[in-house]
Order: C-alpha cells, then structure tokens, then sequence
C-alpha cells in the first residue's frame, strides 16, 4: 500500500472507503457493523472489511487506558517505544514521530500529557490502522466500512480548546501525508440530551473522559456543527458526506443508511 502513495497527494482508490461518525452512543458501531454484514451478503466476505477508532492495535490499548483513567501497562508501553518509527516511519513526518515518542515517553513515566498530546496519539493510532489495515484492504478493491476517523479527533479536540489552526498543523504531518480520505462520512446526528439518556439507559460501567457530563457532549455537538458547516472546510474529513437523523429507531436508520 505505501509504495503506492505520493506525500501529500490524495491516495486514488481501488476499494471503497466509508466512515461513520457522531455523539457517543448515536449508534455509530451498530450501523457501521450493519453496514459491513450487509455489504458482505451482497459481495462476499473476501470483498468487505470493518474497524473502529480507537483501534485494539498498540497505540490504540494506550488510547483506550487514557480516556478511561487507567495507565497502560508496562508491557505495552515497552511494545509502543519506536512502533510508529519502525511502521510508517519513512513516510509520516519526522517532527510529528519525535512528538509520539516524546508523549509515550511521558506516560511511561506517569507524567501528565495534555488534550492536544492525547488527541496526536489519536492520529498517530490512525496512521498505523491506515498503514496496517485500512489501505492496504482498500488497495485490494475492498470496501472498509470505519467507526470514527479524523473528524472524531477535530471535534473533540476543539471542544477542549485546542485550536482548529493547531489539529491541522499536526494532521498535515500525520495522517494527511497518507493521502486517504474517506470517500464517504455518514453522520448520525442526535442532540447532546439523547448521547446522555443513552449512556445512562445503558449503564456503562466505565465512562470515558468525553461522556463524562451533558456540558461535555454538548461541546462536542458544537465543535462538530463548526466542522460540518457550509463551505469546503469538510472535505478535509471526507469526499462525501450524508447526514441520518438518528433520532429514530434503529431500523428506521438502517433502512435510510441502505439508500445512500
């Protein structure tokens, strides 16, 4: 896959990239999964793989530890020290690698990082998930079907008050230089009230630091309405883009996901 990539130009794709985002608990994994098991009735198993952000590859486990108020474990750390590097090093941008290594560094000696040094581990777990699996599944002609991508990482970036100006900056470094962009970001919008009534009809043992209060999820619904606006500041997230009430049952949005 990465021999087929120019820095800094858009990857022409042979697959089919689609990317679901939204709320916490507005039904991204469910859809994205109904997505993908419809896609394989209709074209086989062999033609249709499926993933979610944070991913269960190594920088994703720390990810996952973080937002959930654990430190990683020892092993996996020591697993993370020169990974990037060593996976898509001779393609991502040197400053931005030294950056990972420097916050993974951080943690492994208990140290406090901040939102902007916790949102680059998400775009440094989206580059090994797009070196690693994503490209190379597109690159076969497949479709991937994803639960969340970059527009995840600005949204809840900016609703901790990093500056638009400074995600990009890092993006540019990171996962633009791979080139990939979903060719379509399917959006399930619900209010901040509904994220927060699910999450606790649910009873999920352990919130992360993002679902925490309404006030943080109402924030985020913000953030994403200043992303999505009108204009062409939203093709940095995909080259399409569908918006499904998700207000509504699940099979009511399923039927209307079937038809874009």
């Amino acid at each position: 896959f990465l021999k087929t990539l120019q820095s800094w130009e858009v990857f022409v794709t042979k697959g089919h990239f689609i990317n679901f985002e939204g709320l916490n608990h507005c039904g991204k994994g469910t859809h994205a999964n109904k997505l993908a098991e419809y896609l394989v009735r209709r074209l086989g198993h062999e033609s249709v793989n499926s993933g979610s952000e944070p991913t269960k590859r190594i920088l994703g486990r720390i990810i996952r530890e973080l937002i959930e108020r654990r430190q990683p474990p020892e092993a996996v750390l020591y697993e993370a020290r020169g990974y990037l590097r060593e996976q898509a090093g001779y393609v991502l941008d040197h400053e931005f690698i030294s950056k990972i290594e420097s916050i993974l560094a951080k943690i492994e000696k208990k140290e406090k990082i901040d939102e902007l040094e916790r949102q680059l581990l998400f775009f440094a777990d989206r580059c090994d998930h797009v070196v690693g699996v994503i490209g190379p599944s597109i690159d076969r002609g497949n479709y991937f079907v994803n639960d969340r991508f970059d527009l995840s990482t600005f949204g809840h970036g900016i609703s901790s008050g990093i500056p638009f100006e400074a995600l990009c900056h890092w993006h540019q470094l990171s996962v633009r230089r791979l080139g990939l962009v979903p060719d379509l970001l399917i959006f399930i919008d619900i209010s901040p009230e509904e994220s927060f009534e699910r999450l606790r009809v649910n009873k999920k043992e352990v919130l992360d630091i993002y679902e925490e209060s309404l006030k943080s999820l109402g924030s985020i619904a913000d953030s994403y309405r200043f992303l999505l606006r009108s204009g062409d500041e939203w093709k940095i997230f995909a080259k399409e883009i569908a918006f499904i009430d998700g207000m509504r049952s699940v099979e009511e949005v399923t039927t209307e996901i079937k038809k874009v």
